[in-house]
């Protein structure tokens, strides 16, 4: 069955150049060309299309017609892309400043090949279309120099009359294959100079002398950048020259992370020392500890509502710096940090986050995370301290007020009893005290030695159980993570040790176990002797276990 149609059904309609043997006929689907008339050819399946063309150009149909007889749909497509910038650029020009419609005719012949950049830089064009024509002459067929001429239109100078000139230079340089082939290299320099009339010429002398350098412009750009979100002559450490002194591009992601129209301009005193913590800040960041900084500026930024209490009390300055040098040195720290912004823990301030953690040592915080997130959210001031403190290890704590209102709220039926849940809980909680217990911290949060005195102050510490000398240390030349001491007491129905009771696990005094000495060679077989003894408390996690879940039910 032979399908009829007319040409009039082909207005609006455009050729699918991907597929040559069909006509596509918009949101219709595509019609295989053996089922159209015969009598119906290319000119009058494209009539329509030449009809806009013509009317964007204020050409006669039959001339556009006549240029494009043997046009492929791509490069009909690229005509017709041409006159609707032509069109939009001449609309609004005086009579005697349009350019002449046939120069879009001239570039459609030249260009054999038309690709979707050639359409990105005549719409994106601000000038005339004599640049466009200039443009697609010097690049010809090398596609990586028309993607130097779309990435300087529209990445670097945004569409500025000085694009034009700049793309001209670097295509008539001689050292344009360097340009078009690796123009990322170039972003940092152009960027600086882009007001720079002379900026190709320079830069080809800087070729030809081999004096360039990526890694400087890159640098003075990070610079220059940062320089642009800190208010000119209002601070005294941060210009141009300390940044150039202290430069890291880590320490420049910080800085302009910094909300700096809060900081107080009006208090000298406060502003130095404010400005004194930043800059060591600054000169402390780096590629390892970048992540976890800014996760937790931004969440400062997003807690104060972009008026951050840490830009203008330098005691909170302070304590944000002393928290991020105990990071750098604590793994243990840092990953509780990262599940705190992670888990949305309930702090406002960087004091409150600290008071947790001077009450917490992190590896327990992060074992018990879940209770203290409950204790966090449920608490505040010294109340809080004293539940962090005393039932830290109690995973279904709840102040007298919250157990009122869930005791309420049962007895008018608006919630049920979940014992099965609570059972669920204790258990779950069981096994974080057991793994506590084998993996205790050792030194306390407050202790850990930042900056240059903690290469020399840190000191591994081996633990043997039953000794009770005084501690004696092994001093390493590489300072090791620092953990916090947990106290406890001795373990119970184990037949090496004595009973234990799991109350309250932070009453009671710690434990100090002796290292093993060995005078004739000293560090010899002292890890052979502390494996046996790890091996010896692993050995008893079962019947410890047992004994703890033996307590939790007969105290329950």
């Amino acid at each position: 069955m032979r399908i009829e149609h007319t040409s009039a059904q082909f207005y609006n309609y455009g050729y699918n150049h991907n597929y040559k043997n069909n006509i596509y006929f918009g949101n219709k689907g595509r019609i295989p060309k053996f089922l159209l008339p015969k009598q119906l050819g290319k000119s009058e399946a494209f009539s329509g299309k030449f009809e806009r063309i013509a009317s964007y150009l204020s050409i006669d149909e039959a001339d556009i017609a006549k240029a494009a007889a043997n046009a492929s749909g791509r490069q009909l497509n690229f005509l017709e892309k041409l006159s609707q910038a032509f069109n939009s650029l001449n609309f609004y020009k005086d009579a005697t400043k349009q350019d002449n419609p046939q120069i879009v005719l001239d570039i459609f012949k030249s260009v054999k090949r038309p690709t979707d950049e050639h359409i990105l830089f005549a719409e994106h064009n601000k000038t005339s279309f004599r640049d466009i024509q200039d443009i697609f002459t010097l690049t010809g067929r090398d596609y990586n120099a028309l993607d130097l001429a779309n990435y300087i239109q529209n990445e670097l100078y945004k569409g500025n009359n000085d694009s034009v000139r700049v793309i001209k230079e670097m295509l008539q340089s001689p050292y344009r294959d360097s340009y078009t082939r690796n123009i990322d290299d170039y972003y940092s320099y152009l960027t600086l100079n882009s007001n720079n009339k002379n900026a190709i010429k320079e830069l080809d002398e800087l070729l030809k002398t081999n004096r360039f350098s990526k890694k400087f412009f890159d640098q003075e750009l990070d610079i220059a950048e940062t320089l642009t979100h800190i208010p000119t002559g209002k601070t005294e450490l941060f210009n141009s020259e300390n940044l150039h002194k202290y430069y890291s591009k880590e320490g420049n992601q910080i800085l302009r992370l910094i909300p700096f129209d809060n900081l107080p301009y009006d208090n000298h005193d406060n502003l130095k020392a404010i400005e004194e913590n930043l800059l060591d800040i600054y000169r402390t960041t780096n590629a390892d500890n970048i992540s976890i900084r800014k996760r937790l500026i931004n969440r400062l930024n997003y807690l104060s509502n972009y008026s951050p209490e840490f830009c203008k009390d330098h005691d909170a300055l302070t304590a944000l710096k002393n928290l991020f040098e105990r990071t750098d040195e604590n793994k243990h720290l840092e990953k509780f940090i990262d599940m705190a912004i992670s888990e949305q823990l309930n702090f406002n301030t960087i004091g409150e986050l600290t008071k947790i953690l001077e009450t917490v040592p992190p590896k327990k915080a992060i074992i018990f995370f879940d209770n203290l997130r409950d204790i966090v959210a449920t608490t505040k001031g010294n109340d809080r301290i004293k539940a962090l403190k005393e039932h830290l290890c109690d995973p279904v704590f709840e102040t007298s007020y919250m157990k009122e209102i869930r005791q309420e709220k049962e007895k008018l039926g608006y919630i049920r009893k979940r014992p099965l849940g609570t059972v669920k809980q204790r258990l779950r909680n069981l096994f974080r005290v057991t793994r506590y217990k084998l993996s205790p911290d050792k030194i306390q949060y407050g202790d850990i030695p930042t900056g240059k005195a903690a290469k020399y102050s840190h000191a591994r510490t081996l633990e043997v159980p039953g000794r009770t000398n005084p501690p004696e240390t092994i001093k390493s030349e590489n300072p090791i993570p620092a953990e916090t001491t947990f106290e406890q007491t001795p373990k119970a129905t184990s037949p090496h040790q004595p009973k234990v009771s799991i109350a309250d696990e932070q009453s009671v005094p710690p434990s100090v176990p002796d290292p093993i000495k060995n005078n004739s060679n000293p560090g010899g077989n002292n890890h052979i002797k502390a494996n046996q003894q790890s091996g010896e408390l692993r050995q008893h996690t079962l019947s410890d276990f047992s004994a703890l879940l033996a307590a939790w039910f007969f105290n329950k």
